[in-house]
């Protein structure tokens, strides 16, 4: 197949329409209009944020709002949770469930069936096992 006059001749053909167009003002033309492209498309909003490796969710306003009051709300309830363990040794209550067991796991299972505890320890607890943030 290589060697049949007709491919030779279009192998020729298409070498030297090649090395015209390289010269050729058409070239040039297409050449600038695909730089210009180029430039708006990467100095453009919607370039960035094609480009961007974030998602839409997390590049989102609402999103960094959200962000930012889950942030506050988990420094209130950590700031809230030391108050209360360093309370919990000055309890009566707490006193008097420790002198009833001598078993900590015991206690921690009552407390954990009560219904005011569980919605207290599910609003100020929030770790990285159940979804959270640090």
């Amino acid at each position: 197949m290589y060697n049949s006059f007709t491919v030779k001749v279009l192998f020729k053909l298409w070498y030297k329409l090649e090395r015209f167009y390289e010269t050729s003002l058409l070239r040039k033309i297409t050449d600038n209009i695909i730089k210009t492209i180029i430039f708006l498309y990467n100095n453009s909003f919607i370039g960035c944020f094609i480009k961007s490796e974030k998602s839409l969710i997390a590049s989102s306003f609402i999103f960094k709002i959200y962000c930012r009051l889950n942030d506050l709300i988990m420094t209130f309830s950590n700031y809230c949770r030391k108050i209360f363990n360093s309370y919990k040794k000055h309890s009566l209550i707490y006193r008097f469930l420790m002198r009833l067991s001598d078993n900590k796991f015991m206690i921690k299972k009552v407390l954990k069936n009560s219904l005011i505890v569980s919605i207290v320890i599910d609003v100020f607890t929030i770790d990285e096992e159940t979804g959270g943030e640090q």
